[in-house]
Formats: C-alpha cells, sequence, structure tokens
C-alpha cells in the first residue's frame, strides 16, 4: 500500500507540471508570433489595379510602406496611362543621413508626376526642409512649393509661394523671404532669371558687412537670347554695407538696368522712376544720384549713342574726401559723349538747371540757366 500511494503521488505532481507547463509555452510560442508580425510592415489598406482604361495601373496604400526610412500616411501611384507615372503622398516623410551630413523634409501633401510633355514635376504643400553638415545648415519652408526638371521654354523651374530659407555657411547668415519666388535656370527664352513679389534677401557675416534686397517685384534676367545682365526693380531697395564702413544705397519706384540687349543694340543702361543711388566710402566722400526720372546709356544702336544721360528733375550731388563738392540738376538735364558716329560731341543741354562746384580753398564755381546749351564738337569739327 505504501509503494502503490507513492506511486499516485508521484504520478499525480508529474500531470500537474505538465499542466502548468504547456500553458507557459503556448504563450511564448504566441508572444513570438506578434513580434513576427509587428516587425513586418503591414498597410491597412492595399489596392492594385491593373490595366484601368484611360487611368492605367492604380497602387492606393494606406498607411504607405517604403524599404527606406521614408514614411508616408497614404501613397497613391497612377502609370502607363493618361500620364507616365503620377505619385501623391498624403503626410510624406522624407530622411537621408550619412557621415557627411542629415537632411529631412516634411508635408502636408506631395505630388510627382511625369508626362510625354514635361519630366518631372513635383508640387509640395506646407512643406518643411531641414539639413545641415560640418560647415554649413539649412532650414525653409514654403506653403507651395513646385520643382520642374525640364519645362518646354521656361526649362528647369522653382516657384515658392509664402516662403523662407535662412542658411549658414562660413560664418555667413542668409534669411530670404518672399510671397512669390520663382527661379528659371538655362531657359531657351529667359536664361537664368529670377522673379519675386514682395521679397526680402539679407546677407550677414561675422566681419560686420551686410546686404540687404527688398522689393515690391523684381526681376533679374542673366544670359537670356536677348538679355543680359538685366534686373528690374518696382518699390524696391538696395543697401550693402562693406566690412570697411563703406555703403551703397540703391532704389526706386522704377529702377531697371540692362548690362546688353538684342544682341548689343541697347549696352550698360539704367533708367529709375523716382530712383535714389547713394554711395559712401570708407573715406567720407560720397556721391547721391537721383530724380524723378533719370535714364543713362552707355551704348545704344552700335555707338550711334554714346555715353549719354537724360534727367528730369534730377539731382546729383558728389563731395570728395578734399572736402570739394558737385552739385548737377535741373528740370531737364541731358548729357551726350558721342552721337551718331562723331557727328554730336560732349554735348550738353539743360533746361531750368542749375550746376554748382566748390573747391577744396573755397572757391565756388555757378553754371545755369532757362535754357543752357554746350557742344563740344559737331559734325566732325566742322
Amino acid at each position: 500500500m505504501k509503494t502503490n500511494w507513492m506511486k499516485y503521488v508521484g504520478m499525480t505532481a508529474f500531470a500537474g507540471a505538465v499542466f502548468v507547463t504547456m500553458p507557459a509555452a503556448g504563450f511564448a510560442n504566441e508572444g513570438e508570433q506578434q513580434e513576427g508580425q509587428q516587425g513586418e510592415k503591414t498597410s491597412v489598406l492595399d489596392i492594385q489595379l491593373d490595366d484601368l482604361p484611360i487611368v492605367g495601373d492604380v497602387s492606393v496604400q494606406l498607411p504607405k510602406q517604403s524599404e527606406s526610412e521614408d514614411k508616408g500616411l497614404a501613397n497613391v501611384q497612377v502609370k502607363d496611362g493618361i500620364v507616365e507615372d503620377l505619385q501623391a503622398d498624403v503626410a510624406p516623410v522624407t530622411k537621408s543621413q550619412n557621415e557627411q551630413s542629415d537632411s529631412e523634409k516634411r508635408a502636408v501633401a506631395t505630388v510627382k508626376v511625369d508626362t510625354a510633355l514635361t519630366e518631372s514635376v513635383q508640387a509640395d504643400v506646407a512643406t518643411k526642409k531641414n539639413s545641415k553638415d560640418d560647415t554649413s545648415s539649412e532650414s525653409s519652408s514654403a506653403l507651395v512649393t513646385v520643382e520642374a526638371e525640364e519645362l518646354p521654354v521656361a526649362g528647369e523651374t522653382t516657384a515658392n509661394v509664402v516662403s523662407k530659407k535662412v542658411s549658414q555657411k562660413d560664418n555667413v547668415t542668409s534669411v530670404d523671404k518672399g510671397v512669390v519666388q520663382a527661379d528659371l535656370k538655362e531657359s531657351e527664352l529667359l536664361g537664368n532669371t529670377h522673379a519675386g513679389v514682395i521679397e526680402s534677401q539679407v546677407k550677414s557675416d561675422d566681419k560686420g558687412s551686410k546686404q540687404v534686397d527688398q522689393s515690391l517685384v523684381e526681376v533679374t534676367v542673366d544670359d537670356a537670347p536677348i538679355l543680359e545682365d538685366t534686373h528690374v526693380g518696382v518699390v524696391d531697395n538696395h543697401v550693402n554695407k562693406n566690412e570697411d564702413g563703406s555703403i551703397t544705397k540703391d532704389g526706386g519706384v522704377v529702377d531697371a538696368t540692362i548690362g546688353e540687349a538684342l544682341g548689343g543694340a541697347l549696352e550698360e543702361t539704367h533708367v529709375g522712376v523716382l530712383d535714389n543711388h547713394v554711395a559712401v566710402e570708407e573715406d567720407g566722400s560720397f556721391t547721391k544720384d537721383g530724380g524723378v526720372v533719370d535714364a543713362t546709356i552707355g551704348e545704344a544702336l552700335g555707338g550711334a549713342l554714346e555715353e549719354t544721360h537724360v534727367g528730369v528733375l534730377d539731382n546729383h550731388v558728389a563731395v570728395e574726401e578734399d572736402g570739394s563738392i558737385t552739385k548737377d540738376g535741373g528740370v531737364v538735364d541731358a548729357t551726350i559723349g558721342n552721337a551718331l558716329g562723331g557727328a554730336l560731341e560732349d554735348t550738353h543741354v539743360g533746361v531750368l538747371d542749375n550746376h554748382v562746384a566748390v573747391e577744396e580753398d573755397g572757391s565756388i564755381t555757378k553754371d545755369g540757366g532757362v535754357v543752357d546749351a554746350t557742344i563740344g564738337n559737331a559734325l566732325g569739327g566742322v
């Protein structure tokens, strides 16, 4: 009896141990399965539709799945139909990181499309970007950004609406912002062009130099077939303060400068309406120029007109380091360096104009009148 009782107790203990151990093993296997499922990226919604009429292939993922660090709330892709390739992402996050730099981009929505007419075109809504490396950093944001690799006529194009960019490099800080800012690169018609509406650009360094450019409307064109080195500003202001203390200020209601136009038909030309130009040198000398209308032409029509200035209610002041002063202005003030191949040279015509010169020794000369005309050479000296 004693032996049977001991056997009964032993069998009971073994059965209890098995009963307790089996649930634990079951929970362990279930946990491993859950970890495996959590490690895999799955979509709540994943739809693939192929060969739809007109549309082509359609793919919808919610959320977006990617082998890289790119993430998104949703992704829609349409290709091989009405468009070659279209991708739309909702709340995308793009990250890039290596030993030299790292960057991150976030947006409310991004649409990228390739068509037979255009190469890649991408539009971002409410986007923010940050990037940095060992020597520089940059952060930018925009309500809308459009980037096109190759548009017909326009070429490589970037446009921002309500944007701001802050960058730092080599102890130089730049802040660039505007309501509308657009850049064209290598355009067949416009070359390299920048256009801005209500924009401001500020650049400063740790040595005290500072550059400020502000405008209601500003357009610059370079390397275009018919225009080179051209600037047009409407209600613009440009201030440049150098490390040595010299300062330049330029601006006006309308301010236009043309380096070259129409294959050389017009060169080094400036036209200003209610514009103002001030330059202060390190030694204290300064110049000030402006007027209701102020036009200067370096060369026009292949030399038919050279070194010409026409001013309406303009004023020009120059103060030299030695204290000498010159003042010129008038209701109408016109100066021609050379016209018609030498037929007219060194010519000045003024209406109600005034010219004052104060020398270092205090001597003063004044010229002017209701009508004042001076001709240095006419008709080849005849």
